[in-house]
């Protein structure tokens, strides 16, 4: 084994000396201006033989650095591995275009249990994002000026639905981000427009007990109109639900056909209250869904509306009466948002939900009953 040693140099112009080692069994020289510089290196290069490390190969400026980096980070109570992994983690590990991220984005969504409708409304915005001129850009690329333009160039759209296109970008750059694509969420400090809560429209009693003698003669809708006026679910929980679900004294509403929540379906039970119950009751069936498709659905409402009578229904307004008229019947917010499928927070029923009815209001609301006899058209006698 060749030994380190430091030999004198006389006949090389500027060159003082010059330090003997070993390296891959053959002798190799290192020349130096000064016997300091190379007694500095060969003191490394023998650390590093005794190591077995590449210790040598450190310059001695890079050296000096080294050091003062280390004197410094001890003040701090830090060590130089500590600091170099938590740079290492606020790099990309993927240089991924947008489109590609998308692709694997919309994997995850699936492969993590995320409700189908989540997963296609995420694929139509994100492909939107992409063919604004973003496909072949890099996740780690896209800045928030980008985004930030492309929210305010959708005018055409209402500002609940930018809010709905940014909250589904926000999710991609967050997911993003955790695996490494991109440094920091472009979407945090983005164009946000306000949405400004319009009146909520509900129906009156009279209007109600009019519909209700409309539908009755329907016993296809009939159904999906009193769980939306009596148990308050949602249409999209009405569409999906099955007669299988609906028990005697309760509704279940499992995951599958609640409204998700951050992607995931949120299960609940709703009480079947009497008046919900006396008009299920003649119309009950032991399987199958409760309205056989959205068209029906709307057809069937629009029918029931002018038989009745009614100059309009307004925006989700059978929903909107169940909060109105429990709320005043039972003067317990969280139990109606329970109900409601909100969890029991009162936020989104004061702003969206309720509108002010007299508690004389509600108990007509409630004491409604059919007036068909087990919904074939005949009076009740």
């Amino acid at each position: 084994m060749i030994k380190v040693s430091i030999q004198a140099v006389t006949r090389r112009k500027g060159i003082t000396c010059r330090v003997r080692f070993g390296e891959n069994g053959k002798a190799v020289y290192k020349y130096f201006k000064t016997r300091s510089a190379a007694e500095g290196f060969a003191k490394r290069k023998k650390l590093a033989l005794s190591r077995g490390s590449l210790v040598a190969d450190v310059s001695e400026e890079d050296a000096a650095f080294l050091s003062e980096a280390k004197r410094r980070l001890g003040e701090k109570n830090k060590t130089l591995r500590e600091c170099l992994e938590s740079y290492l983690r606020t790099l990309p590990s993927e240089d991924l275009a947008f489109a590609e991220a998308r692709a694997k984005y919309l994997e995850h969504l699936e492969a993590s249990g995320f409700c189908r409708s989540h997963f296609l409304v995420s694929r139509c915005l994100l492909k939107k994002f992409s063919d604004a001129g973003f496909s072949e850009t890099l996740v780690g690329e896209i800045r928030m000026q980008d985004v930030d333009e492309y929210l305010k160039s959708l005018t055409h759209l209402s500002p609940s639905t930018v809010r709905n296109v940014r909250r589904a970008l926000h999710a991609f750059f967050s997911w993003a981000v955790d695996r490494g694509m991109a440094e920091s969420n472009p979407v945090d400090k983005t164009f946000n427009p306000r949405v400004y809560t319009s009146k909520i429209g509900i129906l009156k009693v009279p209007e109600v007990s009019a519909l209700l003698t409309s539908v009755e003669k329907n016993p296809e809708l009939c159904p999906a109109i009193v769980l939306a006026l009596f148990a308050g679910l949602r249409r999209s929980e009405i569409f999906r639900l099955q007669w299988e679900q609906i028990r005697t004294d309760f509704i279940e509403i499992s995951e599958t056909v609640g409204k998700p929540t951050n992607g995931r379906g949120r299960g609940r039970h709703v009480d079947i209250c009497p008046a919900l119950s006396a008009f299920l009751a003649p119309r009950k069936k032991t399987t199958g869904s409760i309205v056989p498709s959205e068209i029906r659905w709307k057809l069937g409402l629009e029918q029931a509306r002018k038989d009745a009578g009614l100059s309009s229904c307004p925006h989700n307004c059978l929903r909107h009466s169940f909060a109105s008229y429990h709320l005043a019947f039972h003067k317990n917010a969280p139990s109606t948002s329970i109900e409601l499928g909100h969890g029991g927070s009162t936020n989104m029923l004061y702003q969206h939900y309720r509108a002010i009815v007299s508690h004389e209001e509600s108990v007509a609301f409630w004491a409604l009953r059919p007036t068909l006899s087990r919904g074939i058209g005949k009076p009740n006698n």
